[in-house]
């Protein structure tokens, strides 16, 4: 792979920006290297350190809302972008796992790419070593493939390297740029069977029509198939988010509310007063025991997600 595809007009680039020589390695406290895909009507940027989606443009607009201040890798959870979860997704499970997993904590290295006129992609890798270990005593390799056409598609990986099983969760936490999340709905949940997860994990009855967010949400649904569809509607801005899963039994909803943006000047990575209306995390999830994967030694798991957008 060539560090640096230089793209003109009406072709299709993939730039990266800094070092590639660091992976595996716990992430530096800067911004680190990032991706650049491009193609005629769409950019996205993945940065190296967490494999996180920092941003995706499409016609000219923003789809991902990020925070003021960006957060700082390996300084604990920040919101914006697509983070990736890894090897659980939620809380800690022990005193030695960050919540939502260690994977974002770490520089990927870029193992393969390519591009054209049409269509940007790049593969990512995180292995097993010493220091993962101390975190969660396995071997493995984790992909993030993300590729770029008239959509944004991600998909994560997990391979067991080791002599032994071993059970995970994980998924994708993608935070969509709202204009008013008072006026927005989520569409595709109907007859869903979930729980409001700030008060149960207990699933109850089926979720009926669609789900407006009118206040914090932190709801779990359970999926009736491994792949699912459905779409953010946002008429304020006059579009819509088109949203596709596979791999995944859960669904997570969820909006912080404003209890949780109070604050004028938020540390890193962090919510201000007011960004709770201009956030929806739409997410697909292996979440809680019941939802986990064990993987046999050479086993491998794989989760997709295909975001793409159309103007009204």
């Amino acid at each position: 792979m060539k560090n640096e595809f230089v793209g003109l007009a009406g072709v299709a680039a993939l730039v990266l920006v800094g070092c590639v020589g660091l992976s595996n390695q716990r992430a530096v406290a800067d911004e680190g290297p990032v991706i650049t895909l491009a193609t005629d009507s769409a950019t996205a940027k993945i940065a190296l350190d967490g494999a996180r989606v920092m941003s995706y443009v499409d016609g000219g607009r923003e789809v991902l809302w990020s925070p003021k201040v960006p957060g700082v890798p390996g300084k604990g959870w920040s919101h914006g972008g697509i983070p990736v979860c890894w090897p659980y997704f939620g809380g800690k499970p022990s005193a030695t796992c960050p919540m939502h997993g260690f994977a974002r904590d770490f520089r990927f290295k870029v193992i393969d790419s390519s591009s054209s006129a049409v269509c940007s992609r790049v593969l990512l890798q995180l292995e097993s070593n010493e220091e993962t270990r101390r975190i969660w005593p396995h071997d493995f390799a984790l992909q993030v493939e993300v590729t770029l056409t008239d959509s944004l598609h991600l998909r994560l990986r997990t391979v067991n390297l080791g002599k032994d099983e071993f059970t995970f969760t994980g998924g994708f936490h993608p935070y969509f740029r709202i204009s008013d999340v008072m006026q927005a709905r989520v569409t595709g949940v109907d007859g869903l069977r979930f729980c409001d997860s700030r008060v149960t994990t207990e699933f109850g009855g089926p979720w009926t029509g669609d789900l407006r967010l009118s206040d914090s949400h932190d709801h779990v649904f359970i999926e009736k198939t491994t792949t699912a569809a459905r779409t953010i509607v946002d008429p304020v801005s006059g579009r819509t988010i088109d949203w596709s899963s596979s791999g995944v039994p859960r669904l997570v909803l969820w909006n912080p509310g404003p209890e949780d943006c109070t604050d004028e000047n938020p540390a890193p990575g962090g919510l201000a007063t007011g960004d709770w209306r201009h956030i929806v995390c739409v997410e697909p999830a292996l979440l809680w025991k019941d939802a986990a994967v064990t993987l046999p030694p050479g086993g491998r798991h794989e989760i997709a997600l295909e975001i793409s957008v159309r103007n009204d």
